[in-house]
């Protein structure tokens, strides 16, 4: 199926919107969660995460206005969280929350990452939970991106992709294990931008 008007695609087939790419992820997740955790686990060894436990994935999480909301806690409406901050994906289990931030052609910003770094503290603190209590950082970007990354990228400190995230998936490792060519589109996105 495709239109004329896209040259026989369809809008999948030529978005460039990660919210989209997303999107069709929180449904590929839903459908089992366990084995997404699996999946995790065995493209970032070193993370460990249980398999075994209930999971839950939640898609652009506004974590600390919904937590407000439902609790009421004003320490949270006060501290200067910010009320629209907004995380691509999550998946919730009672020992961990892991964060998926998401970039299809664009880069992970130095200022968001050390946002995120700050969330991870900021996170087990609210929650009051902690070192036992995982908040892991995930960054989902193309393979280019990241082998580009590795070779080019000048941040090395605790703010670089590779310090401050717990681990990193691709979008074609995603392509590869859900079939969705959503994803094999979300991982060229990057490599159209600089071709």
């Amino acid at each position: 199926m495709g239109y004329t008007y896209f040259n026989g695609k369809t809008w999948a087939d030529i978005s460039r919107e990660e919210r989209l790419f997303c999107a069709h992820l929180y449904f590929s997740v839903r459908k089992d969660v366990k084995s997404f955790v699996r999946f995790i686990n065995a493209q970032n060894p070193d993370l460990k995460l249980d398999e075994n436990v209930d999971w839950e994935v939640g898609y652009e999480v506004c974590f600390y206005r919904d937590y407000y909301y439902s609790f009421k806690q004003a320490s949270i409406r006060n501290s200067g969280y910010s009320q629209k901050r907004t995380f691509d994906l999550c998946l919730f289990s009672e020992k961990a929350i892991v964060i998926i931030e998401a970039k299809s052609d664009q880069p992970f910003e130095e200022t968001q990452i050390k946002d995120f770094v700050k969330d991870r503290a900021d996170i087990r603190r609210i929650l009051s939970k902690g070192d036992e209590f995982q908040v892991v950082l995930l960054a989902l970007a193309s393979k280019q991106y990241f082998d580009n990354y590795k070779k080019y990228s000048q941040l090395n400190g605790p703010y670089s992709v590779s310090k401050a995230f717990n681990g990193q998936i691709t979008w074609s490792a995603l392509s590869q294990k859900y079939l969705d060519p959503v994803f094999l589109n979300a991982e060229n996105t990057y490599k159209k931008k600089r071709g």
